[in-house]
């Protein structure tokens, strides 16, 4: 169990990257996601959300225990489920891919990264749970900035 739960949790090894992992994974994954929302479309990519976001909340807390390490940085399925938050809610509004991606992983990073709040009281539950949750309510802030962004620029 030990292989597929780190294969999980760090996105493929992903979050072995050497420089900002986190940020690496949340790149790669938006990609993956506005892919996967061009050719498969929108259920295709909520199943995606919803398979990986389990998976992670399993894995994360699998790992954080092996690691002995309080959200280890090479856990990066939490920022994948983050990101994929973001694109499927603008997504349901909007049907531009490009400015879908630019705008869930530029918010979603600046909420991440300074732990405005709610997330950062999200990050306070530990375990797996504390690690995915912080990233999916930065998500889903992410994706309702980008929304009022697209509003203000008349895009929806």
């Amino acid at each position: 169990m030990k292989g597929i739960n780190y294969l999980i949790a760090t996105f493929f090894y992903s979050g072995y990257f050497p420089k900002a992992p986190g940020t690496f994974a949340s790149f790669v994954a938006g990609i993956f996601a506005c892919l996967i929302l061009h050719f498969r479309g929108i259920n295709f990519l909520f199943a995606f959300f919803v398979i990986s976001t389990l998976l992670g909340f399993f894995s994360s807390g699998y790992v954080e225990k092996k690691e002995r390490k309080k959200d280890p940085s090479i856990v990066v399925i939490d920022e994948v489920a983050g990101i994929l938050a973001s694109v499927l809610i603008i997504a349901f509004f909007y049907n531009g891919i490009l400015w879908n991606f630019v705008l869930s992983f530029l918010f979603f990073r600046l909420y991440d990264i300074f732990k405005v709040f709610p997330v950062n009281k999200m990050e306070n539950i530990g375990g797996g749970s504390g690690i995915m949750l912080d990233d999916i309510v930065a998500g889903i802030m992410a994706g309702v900035s980008g929304l009022v962004i697209l509003f203000i620029f008349g895009k929806i």
